[in-house]
């Protein structure tokens, strides 16, 4: 398990491009927040005729220096040992449910490769495509608006259009 410490919609939305499961692994795609019980099920799922599951979870590294700016600006050095103490617990909570998917994955009999890093979800995301060469990305449906999406675009809709593989969203 690569565990690197770098710091619910029914709907389906399918960015299809090619057939999956024939040429490459399946890839759960997860961040903080795009967990989906739905997402995790579909993956294991297609998985299935694959035999190969790729998990990803990127916890974002900026995120939690919004949370952290609000009330400690008066103690600087507060900042620095609060977000390396919450980006630690963080990163501790998503191994072990990452490892639990990966348990629930290999008790159908597949392979997983787990990546949890603390990095921005698209970055980690397409550096993992090149590597491991999905044939289908997984991921949970982005509930911001469409406005919001075109504005400050989406990082599903970018490994859609970058990945050369089939997304799907859930």
């Amino acid at each position: 398990m690569n565990t690197d410490l770098n710091f619910e919609s029914p709907e389906v939305n399918s960015h299809a491009i090619k057939a999956f499961g024939s040429t490459g692994p399946i890839m759960l795609a997860l961040s903080t927040f795009k967990y989906s019980d739905k997402a995790i099920e579909t993956a294991i799922e297609k998985a299935s005729q694959c035999k190969k599951l790729i998990i990803v979870y990127g916890h974002e590294v900026n995120l939690w220096l919004y949370f952290l700016e609000t009330d400690i600006g008066f103690y600087p050095c507060w900042k620095e040992q609060c977000e390396k103490e919450l980006l630690t617990k963080i990163h501790h909570q998503w191994v072990g449910r990452v490892e639990g998917i990966a348990n629930r994955a290999i008790a159908e009999n597949l392979q997983v490769i787990t990546y949890v890093r603390a990095e921005r979800f698209r970055t980690l995301c397409m550096e993992v495509v090149k590597k491991e060469k999905p044939s289908l990305i997984i991921a949970k449906k982005n509930l911001r608006p469409a406005w919001f999406r075109r504005f400050f675009g989406s990082p599903v809709d970018y490994l859609a259009s970058h990945t050369g593989c089939s997304v799907i969203e859930i």
